[in-house]
């Protein structure tokens, strides 16, 4: 724990992280046994890039969701359309969201990244270039897990040895 430029240490029987299961053994201290710090290099995950749109209009889709299969896009959320309160009056916020790895170009050019789903739009019929306001990047390095060959004995084993129920 670092608090006002000093660390300190803490005890404690049950603590509660959102650091990726994966990295989590490799923070603890007193080290966790070799058998938990291999399992848990062995869970894998997908990053998510987030592209946020604001759109001059209160909603552009039927629907709160959508699933694209030929769009660099897997699914777009109209947060018009999920009763949220959005700043100025009369837009809508979509959400398109992109898998891939930190290393991938879509995480890597914030810019094109928005160039390349807001031309999407456009091609699909879904928003003209005026209507759209501004156009923000996030990314979560730790998205989605990777259900690869033998994840199921490294998941198990790191659940147990850190007592952690699912």
């Amino acid at each position: 724990l670092n608090h006002e430029g000093k660390e300190e240490k803490l005890s404690c029987d049950f603590f509660i992280s959102t650091v990726p299961i994966s990295l989590l053994p490799e923070i603890l201290e007193p080290k966790p046994s070799l058998a938990l710090q291999e399992a848990a290099r062995k869970l894998k995950f997908r990053g998510l890039v987030f592209v946020g749109l604001l759109i001059k209009k209160p909603t552009v889709l039927s629907a709160s969701f959508m699933y694209f299969r030929d769009k660099s896009f897997n699914r777009i959320t109209d947060l018009g359309n999920l009763a949220v309160k959005i700043k100025p009056d009369g837009c809508t916020i979509l959400i398109a969201e992109i898998t891939c790895q930190p290393n991938h170009p879509y995480w890597n050019n914030d810019s094109d990244t928005i160039k390349m789903v807001t031309d999407e739009l456009y091609r699909e019929g879904l928003l003209k270039p005026e209507e759209v306001l501004e156009g923000h990047v996030f990314k979560v390095e730790h998205g989605y897990p990777i259900y690869a060959v033998g994840y199921e004995l490294a998941l198990e084993t790191v659940l147990k040895e850190l007592k952690i129920y699912n």
